[in-house]
């Protein structure tokens, strides 16, 4: 009879750690990841301080992306990209009159990409 309750109560408190550890270990579902610990890709916004500017002027856009090791690729269609990362400065040249179009592509380490494209008027 002894026995048996040393048995139970072993088994019992077995059983309240296990359970005290699953509820601690519990995974956060408010952590924004992907389960390995990296924020999941995605490709908000692509915004211009400026979508109508002088030839001979600049305006800087900024690509708004979320994720693990980000890399940025700009092209514009007529003009200059000026820097890299996620925020440029693009500068007009003497044949871009009209609407330009400045493109980003965000690629992440998991081979997700997105591009996204603005245009920007040139006087």
């Amino acid at each position: 009879m002894k026995k048996e309750r040393i048995i139970t109560f072993f088994l019992a408190s077995f059983c309240l750690i296990y359970a005290s550890i699953l509820i601690c270990c519990d995974k956060n579902d408010d952590d924004h990841t992907n389960g390995s610990g990296k924020t999941p890709f995605e490709f908000t916004a692509l915004e211009a301080d400026a979508d109508t500017i002088f030839l001979g002027s600049s305006t800087n856009i900024k690509a708004y992306a979320s994720g693990f090791n980000l890399s940025y690729s700009w092209k514009a269609t007529e003009g200059s990209i000026l820097g890299s990362g996620q925020e440029i400065t693009y500068t007009t040249s003497p044949c871009s009159v009209g609407t330009n179009t400045i493109s980003c592509t965000v690629k992440d380490d998991n081979d997700n990409s997105e591009t996204k494209s603005i245009q920007i008027v040139v006087l």
